[in-house]
């Protein structure tokens, strides 16, 4: 048996609206429908295609790095370019798994953004947001 069209062969086997399932599970038609126009950008797009064994491979760590950080500077130019909202965006890096590069926006980011003084947010801040400095 072919798993290509497994999902789409459950699905049809429900004895409810898939679809209307959906729009409960995601809070409403309205962010169902946002959620899918989200995963859109992104689901064939080829710097987010996934290799057979792309996080197991810890001896070339640097190739997972920099893979993950070109995501993640696509994930930035897609904001930019459909005026995207952070929730959007937090969407976006959540749909394509950008691996451990998240701490930064998670940890990071927010420390250096609500725990630094004046001084050093003026020095640091734009560094730390443009993602040329990552912690």
């Amino acid at each position: 048996m072919s798993t290509v069209n497994l999902l789409d062969e459950e699905r049809a086997k429900a004895s409810f609206d898939v679809t209307k399932m959906g729009w409960k599970l995601c809070g409403g038609q309205g962010v169902f429908e946002r959620r899918r126009a989200l995963i859109a950008l992104v689901k064939d797009d080829p710097v987010f295609e996934k290799g057979p064994q792309e996080y197991f491979d810890l001896a070339d760590r640097k190739k997972v790095m920099y893979k993950n950080l070109k995501r993640l500077y696509r994930i930035e130019q897609i904001v930019k370019e459909h005026g995207l909202d952070l929730m959007e965006e937090r969407a976006l890096k959540f749909f394509v798994n950008i691996g451990g590069i998240s701490l930064h926006d998670d940890v990071f980011l927010p420390t250096i953004l609500n725990m630094t003084t004046p001084e050093q947010l003026e020095q640091w801040g734009p560094k730390v947001t443009s993602y040329q400095w990552i912690g």
